[in-house]
């Protein structure tokens, strides 16, 4: 039974944070009013640059891949 609370718990973190993560900014900035704690949204200020996605960065997978790797693909319909 304990492990039902649980899970519940779990998935009711999990659906208000994807819920805070999807909302429009102008409902974020009506919460911030209501509480300092519920404005900002989630953001890449942590600086680590592992997906590419701050301006000014690449993931770093691709800065490891030289251009002499690349290779483009080719497909062949068959007839």
């Amino acid at each position: 039974m304990v492990e039902n609370w649980i899970v519940g718990v779990l998935v009711v973190f999990a659906a208000g944070y994807s819920l805070w993560y999807l909302l429009p900014s102008a409902a974020r900035r009506y919460l911030a009013r209501l509480h300092s704690a519920l404005g900002p949204a989630p953001s890449c200020a942590s600086g680590c640059s592992s997906c590419g996605k701050c301006p000014g960065t690449a993931p770093a997978d691709a800065k490891s891949v030289s251009q002499s790797q690349v290779h483009p693909l080719t497909f062949h319909r068959k007839a």
